[in-house]
This record gives structure tokens, sequence and C-alpha cells, in this order.
């Protein structure tokens, strides 16, 4: 990852990895995962005006999960999230760019 975020080392210090999505959901108390197919054992999905509230009334860390762009999130990965977002995208929308997602994201918790 270093290689693709030239001038980024300070923030990429910061990053921390984990072996495993376990021991990463260990270190948060909330993880909100990314997605555009629903299904009965996909979680609590719910739309990006619903995550403020979910800041508001959380004491912990939350994480946000964003899945690559051809692939979207493992469903191991999917079985660790407490909500899934769905973006609501208009018509045969399939699915949104990393950074456009991270981006929208962003926007609407801060």
């Amino acid at each position: 990852m270093e290689w693709m975020a030239y001038g980024a080392e300070e923030e990429l210090a910061k990053v921390r990895y984990f072996e495993g999505i376990e021991k990463g959901k260990s270190d948060i108390d909330i993880l909100i995962g990314t997605g555009m197919i629903h299904g009965k054992d996909r979680g609590k999905f719910i739309i990006p005006a619903e995550i403020p509230a979910i800041f508001e009334k959380t004491v912990g860390k939350i994480g946000i999960a964003f899945g690559r762009e051809d692939r979207g999130l493992s469903r191991n990965l999917i079985d660790h999230c407490d909500y899934m977002v769905d973006f609501q995208l208009p018509g045969k929308q399939p699915s949104m760019n990393l950074s456009h997602s991270v981006g929208y994201l962003l926007g609407v918790i801060y």
C-alpha cells in the first residue's frame, strides 16, 4: 500500500494491521461494512444518513470496511459487520468507485 500513497508516510505510520477480521474486530466496538447486495444473511442495512446517529450513540471505536471495487467485501468480513451501508444508487449501478465511497461516507460523517 505504501507505494500507492506517495508522501503519506506520517499517516501510514498510524495504520494498524491485523491478522484476520477476528483480531481486527476485537479492537473496535462497531463495524460498518459497505455493500450493494441485500440478503437475509447480510446483516442490518442502513442508509448513509443513519451513520451520524450511530457515531453519536457509540462510546467506543467505530470501523468502516470498504471492499475491493471488483469483489466487494468477503463473506467472512460481512459476517462480522454490525451494519451494512447501502448507498442506494439510482438505476442499475451495481457498485461505486472506492474513492467515491470513502469520500461520500466521510462527507456524511463530518
